[in-house]
This record gives C-alpha cells, structure tokens and sequence, in this order.
C-alpha cells in the first residue's frame, strides 16, 4: 500500500510539473524518495528470505542468520537515512540537497551489503 501511495503521488507531482511550468518537481521529489526508504527501512525487518526483495546476496540467500542480521542493520540504516535525508532535502537548496541525497543512497544501499559479506566471514570459520 506505501508503494502505491508512493508512485500514485509522484504521478501527482510529474503531471503538475507538466502543467504548471513554474513548478520545480526536484524540489518534492528527493523528499519523496527519502520518505519511501524510510518506509522500506520499516518492513526490512518482516522480509523472508527470497529472491526477489530484499539484500539479496549470495551470503544472504545462504544463511537465514546473515539475512534476519543484514536486513535488521539496513532497516535501522534506511529508516533513519531516509528521515534525516527527507529533512535535509527539504531545509537545503535543491542543488546542495542533490549533493548529500545521492552518496548518502549509495552508502544506505552498500553498507548493508558489505555488513553481509563481514557477517558471513565471521561467521563461516565457526
């Protein structure tokens, strides 16, 4: 249902952007984004293992442990991300905001992976 609340507003605000030319989309859409993550961040935690949503690397199909452990970290991770990134693409000018927006994504979608990965080595010597 957050999903097609989601897309239904960014519908809304590309179609008001098209109609009215002195609309600036960028300036909702980054904020948009962020409140989505912060809503993904919010079901990480009830995600079952599976191929097709998720953190889905090798090291995570493999291990329920790793899973529950990757999806837990990246739920906190993308929660509080996104919050602090909604807040700060709304307060700071559309450039700036950019700026933060898209390494701060990078890291919110690499951290976890790399967290996996420690997991499965940590854990693999046992």
């Amino acid at each position: 249902m957050g999903l097609v609340i989601f897309l239904a507003a960014l519908n809304i605000c590309v179609t008001f952007s098209t109609v009215n030319r002195s609309f600036n989309a960028g300036r909702l859409l980054l904020p948009m984004i962020s409140l989505l993550f912060v809503f993904l961040g919010n079901m990480m935690n009830t995600i079952k293992p599976n191929y097709f949503a998720g953190v889905r690397t090798p090291w995570t199909l493999e291990d329920e442990g790793n899973w529950r452990a990757t999806h837990r970290l990246a739920g906190k991770l993308w929660f509080i991300g996104g919050i602090l990134l909604a807040i700060a693409t709304l307060v700071l000018p559309l450039q700036t905001g950019t700026y933060i927006f898209i390494p701060c994504i990078v890291l919110m979608a690499f951290i976890p992976m790399i967290y996996s990965y420690i997991y499965f080595k940590k854990h693999q010597l046992k």
